[in-house]
């Protein structure tokens, strides 16, 4: 397959991809039949002028730069290419008489091209950067269908206002819980959305009456003015910076359908990484339990500043055989491991297993759940081990299941993304001569997934199911699970 820095080369070029398309094309069919079966597909619809290939190729050069970061325009150039690859396994035809086709649909094709997306992503080594990549890909068609206010029947809602928007965003969020994406990113997918307007014919007239590619990317204009009053108007924690991991299990589903009340659990890094304003925004959540699962040599370095009506409760979470608190400061991971080989899992096997066995921290922390003394913070140093722990025990007696289990822990990655590029690029001479440090250098500020698999299976191997895990180890029998469920499911 086309190395990562060879399809960047090519797609994020300020050369025109329609210039080189014919040139690069046997590279980019490296990543599968799926791309491979793009050139030369009649779309064979009102809307395209285009076959599938061109159709792409002019949508990833039509991502406009300006109101970008270089990151964000990246990752939208990446997504255009991949937009569309689902059509051909979508495909519906109106044919005539003789059984010729005279129109395709292609209904579902934007989940369907995110399916087919990620395995090509993964094995680019788009990892980190997936949560977004997905999003943008499923997504990318969500406003086509708004009309302009004035061409809408009265109350539709898919005309282009503020409530429509808001509605058709919350929406999302919400049945995609646990997710990273904001009003911020939909306010990027509107250049997506313009830019896949812009690969479009000219003028089309349907059945629906008529409708042109200015007026698409005239649209889409509009509603990304929206979005933008929208994000300055929130002043939800999406607007806390994601590096300090500051989240909420609000809204995520169960296996029985419910779902936690928002306002109720929050998780985060350091208390004392917060800005002035942002710290202010948590206090005003009304949080009655902080629970500090940091050492006093974190704790010591680092102190949580005073919230008002907050009871801040320091319990280490993470501690030796005898009792004694470890950290996860350089010093304290080669104590644990004890110069173990292997990278870090050996690292994670000894972690994992002593913060999920005899915690006093996350005993505490089921007593006051079930005392109702919430809403609750949960945090260690970066929000994500000792953190991610506590998080995944709350949901699994809550009845997650093991995909929301897992996605909320990995979401450490898409939030600590800037934090866990910057530590990387620091030490980026180390893993050029030793590649496999890669993941062990990701590992110290972000997550490995294996970690969610290691609590997994160290819990199955000791007490063979989550209840009996549950009752032994924190008193959490039938009753007790469903004091809890009643208490903060709705």
């Amino acid at each position: 397959m086309i190395a990562k820095k060879r399809f960047e080369e090519i797609i994020c070029s300020e050369e025109p991809l329609a210039d080189r398309i014919d040139e690069v094309w046997p590279e980019l069919c490296t990543m599968g039949e799926v791309i491979a079966q793009m050139k030369d597909y009649d779309q064979c619809n009102p809307y395209h002028c285009y076959d599938l290939r061109m159709h792409t190729v002019y949508t990833v050069d039509s991502i406009e730069r300006k109101g970008l970061t270089e990151e964000e325009y990246r990752l939208l150039k990446i997504a255009a290419f991949f937009h569309d690859i689902g059509k051909p396994a979508t495909m519906t035809a109106v044919r005539d008489e003789a059984g010729n086709i005279i129109k395709k649909s292609f209904g579902g094709h934007p989940q369907v091209s995110r399916d087919l997306a990620e395995p090509i992503l993964r094995e680019l080594g788009y990892q980190r950067d997936l949560e977004l990549l997905r999003f943008y890909i499923s997504a990318h068609d969500i406003f086509m269908h708004f009309v302009k206010e004035e061409k809408a029947p009265e109350g539709s809602r898919l005309a282009i206002n503020p409530n429509n928007v808001h509605r058709l965003v919350t929406r999302y969020i919400n049945r995609h819980k646990p997710t990273v994406v904001t009003f911020s990113d939909f306010y990027k997918l509107t250049w997506l959305c313009a830019a896949d307007g812009m690969a479009h014919a000219e003028y089309v007239v349907t059945h629906m009456g008529t409708d042109s590619r200015a007026e698409i990317v005239e649209r889409m204009h509009s509603i990304r003015s929206i979005l933008k009053d929208l994000m300055d108007q929130d002043h939800s924690i999406a607007k806390i910076s994601r590096d300090v991991n500051f989240r909420e299990l609000g809204g995520y589903p169960m296996k029985d359908g419910r779902r936690i009340i928002p306002g109720i659990f929050f998780r985060s890094g350091a208390l004392a990484d917060l800005s002035e304003e942002e710290f202010h925004k948590a206090e005003q959540l009304g949080i009655r339990t902080i629970i500090d699962l940091r050492s006093d040599f974190e704790r010591n370095r680092k102190p949580d500043p005073y919230m008002d009506l907050a009871e801040n409760l320091h319990i280490p979470a993470f501690i030796d055989k005898d009792g004694n608190e470890l950290d996860l400061s350089p010093a304290g991971i080669a104590a644990a491991t004890a110069g173990q080989s292997g990278g870090p899992v050996p690292f994670l096997r000894y972690m994992y297993g002593s913060l999920v066995f005899n915690s006093r921290a996350y005993q505490t922390m089921f007593d006051l759940m079930l005392k109702e003394q919430v809403p609750m913070l949960l945090h260690c140093t970066a929000g994500k081990d000792r953190t991610g722990v506590g998080s995944m025990l709350i949901l699994m007696a809550l009845g997650a299941d093991e995909r929301v289990l897992r996605k909320d822990y990995m979401m450490t990655n898409a939030y600590r993304k800037k934090t866990i590029e910057n530590f990387l690029q620091s030490h980026k001479e180390e893993f050029i001569e030793h590649p496999e440090m890669e993941t062990a250098l990701v590992a110290y500020e972000g997550v490995m997934e294996e970690a969610v698999d290691i609590v997994i299976n160290t819990i199955l191997s000791r007490y063979g199911s989550f209840d009996e895990y549950l009752e032994q180890e924190y008193g959490l029998d039938d009753m007790a699970i469903q004091k809890l469920q009643e208490m903060y499911l709705e």
